[in-house]
C-alpha cells in the first residue's frame, strides 16, 4: 500500500523543482558603516554596553526604517542597445542607509534630553508583503543623561 505514494511522490517533486526557473547570484560583499564620530563631536555617546556612572534614566527609543519597495519593469536589450518593454513586473527593494538609524535615534534621544543612548542593538528584520520578502532595520537602545559626563584621572 505504501509503494503506491512513492510515484506519485517522486512524480511532484520532479514537477514542482525541475520546472523552476535557476536564479544566478553573484557574489557581493555586504558592509554596514556605524560612524559615531560625528555625534561624540557633540558630546552624545551610543555605546552596546551600559553605562556604570550616575546617570538619570529618560526612556527607552527604537527606531525602524522600512526601505521604499517599488514596481518595476523588466526591460530587454535587443542589438545596438535597443530596449524592448516586456510587461514584466519586478520588485525593486530601496538600500536604507545605516547612518539614517542612528540620524534619527539621537534626533529622539536629544529632544527627550539625554546625552546618550546605551545597550544599543541593531536588527535587520525580515518582512513579506504579498510576494516580496525585504528587510527593514531597527535599532534600539535606552536614553540617559549622564551625571559625569568625562572623569579626569591625575597621576600622582
Amino acid at each position: 500500500m505504501k509503494n503506491k505514494f512513492y510515484p506519485i511522490i517522486l512524480i511532484s517533486f520532479v514537477f514542482l523543482f525541475g520546472c523552476a526557473e535557476s536564479i544566478s547570484i553573484q557574489k557581493t560583499v555586504l558592509t554596514s558603516v556605524y560612524d559615531f564620530t560625528s555625534y561624540t563631536q557633540k558630546g552624545f555617546l551610543f555605546t552596546p554596553e551600559q553605562y556604570l556612572y550616575d546617570y538619570e534614566s529618560i526612556g527607552q527609543i527604537n527606531v525602524e526604517i522600512i526601505p521604499n519597495v517599488l514596481p518595476s519593469s523588466y526591460n530587454e536589450v535587443i542589438g545596438n542597445d535597443r530596449v524592448k518593454k516586456t510587461g514584466k513586473t519586478y520588485w525593486k527593494v530601496q538600500k536604507i542607509n545605516p547612518q539614517e538609524v542612528l540620524d534619527e535615534l539621537y534626533k529622539k534621544a536629544t529632544v527627550m534630553g539625554a546625552d546618550a543612548l546605551v545597550r544599543l542593538k541593531f536588527d535587520n528584520i525580515e518582512k513579506f508583503n504579498g510576494a516580496i520578502y525585504f528587510n527593514s532595520l531597527m535599532a534600539s537602545g535606552f536614553a540617559i543623561k549622564r551625571k559625569i559626563k568625562q572623569l579626569s584621572i591625575e597621576y600622582l
